[in-house]
């Protein structure tokens, strides 16, 4: 933030709560504990996320296949609108 908790707080959910006390629940030791795991989660999910998705659709494709069933692992629209443009189209042999 560029200023301090309270004026952003204050920009999302009105001018009902004092300075100080907006500062204080945001520099509790359990919310700093929280915001550094959601942070460190974010960077785990932004390097790995699309590897695991991707990972995840392979294997229920090849679990569809072992079953004998035609499976295609195919992009359904680009990739610039979304990142989860891949998909499975499955069918009986």
């Amino acid at each position: 933030y560029k200023n301090n908790f309270a004026k952003y707080a204050k920009s999302k959910i009105g001018p009902n709560y004092c300075d100080k006390e907006l500062n204080d629940y945001f520099l509790s030791s359990k919310n700093q504990k929280l915001i550094k795991n959601m942070f460190l989660a974010n960077v785990i999910r932004s390097r790995f996320g699309r590897v695991m998705e991707l990972y995840i659709l392979l294997d229920r494709a090849l679990y569809f296949k072992e079953l004998g069933m035609d499976v295609e692992v195919a992009e359904f629209f680009d990739g610039s609108l979304s990142p989860r443009n891949i998909g499975l189209t499955i069918s009986n042999l």
